[in-house]
């Protein structure tokens, strides 16, 4: 499998008013972007992932890419509501479609990379493509200050 052409990028800032989805590729190029309803989980966890759904599909569309795709796409999902224990782990349990998704909350992304968050997507990642292909496990730790810094670089192992 080519990685960089068979893996997309969707960076997710949903919020208590709205849900903002943009859809890059591996090369940080922009394809698409949506916007649904409101995605805190706290309003609920099937509120929440529909907006996502909703603001995703736009995305896609967007790019040309049609819903048997989903399962190309790595989602970083920055939900408000996240920071508590209880909606993070009914997240975390939800069957959402895509490779992988990792969750932090809003405020999180909203600190490491401002608009839409995912600073770590402007990047280029290729050369930790290479290094970490053959790797079946990794350990990211991460405390205080550098808790977010840490989730953002999981995300980025979690996606090779």
């Amino acid at each position: 499998m080519n990685v960089q052409s068979d893996v997309f990028l969707l960076g997710i800032d949903g919020g208590g008013s709205q849900c903002r989805a943009r859809l890059c590729a591996m090369s940080g190029a922009r394809l698409g972007e949506g916007v649904g309803g409101p995605a805190n989980i706290r309003l609920g966890i099937e509120q929440s992932f529909g907006s996502v759904l909703q603001a995703t599909t736009q995305c896609m569309s967007a790019a040309g890419l049609a819903l048997h795709d989903l399962d190309r796409i790595v989602a970083c999902l920055a939900l408000a509501g996240a920071s508590e224990p209880g909606h993070l782990d009914a997240a975390l349990r939800y069957p959402h479609p895509y490779r992988t998704a990792i969750f932090v909350t809003d405020a999180q992304s909203a600190c490491i990379g401002g608009r839409l968050g995912l600073a770590a997507m402007r990047l280029d990642w290729s050369p930790a493509l290479q290094a970490l292909g053959e790797a079946t496990s990794l350990v990211n730790l991460g405390r205080g200050p550098t808790l977010a810094i840490a989730r953002e670089a999981a995300l980025k192992l979690k996606e090779t």
